[in-house]
């Protein structure tokens, strides 16, 4: 598969070293529970961005729905998300 230049610089310019944008979501998880909306407020992150972060982070098992929803800015309700409880993140970055 042919994968645009553009594309590839954009993946890289938010998903370089040790302080990705997928780690520093994971970091927040780990003080607390968020809507895809406050990551994006926290992390000054796009909303295509962050919502593909998390969907990694649910596929990999680090991720899952709290159970809680909560009002974005625009106040609709959203999934409230978390931390699996008791197991350490997979991404292997010893968060």
């Amino acid at each position: 598969m042919l994968i645009q230049q553009t594309s590839r610089e954009a993946y890289e310019s938010v998903n370089r070293g040790h302080n990705s944008l997928h780690d520093r979501l994971l970091e927040l998880l780990l003080e607390d529970n968020y809507t895809c909306d406050e990551l994006e407020i926290l992390l000054d992150a796009k909303h295509q961005s962050m919502s593909a972060q998390i969907r990694k982070g649910v596929l990999d098992g680090d991720i899952e729905d709290s159970g809680e929803k909560r009002p974005t800015r625009s106040n609709r309700q959203a999934i409230v998300w978390t931390l699996r409880i008791g197991e350490e993140p997979k991404n292997g970055n010893g968060l």
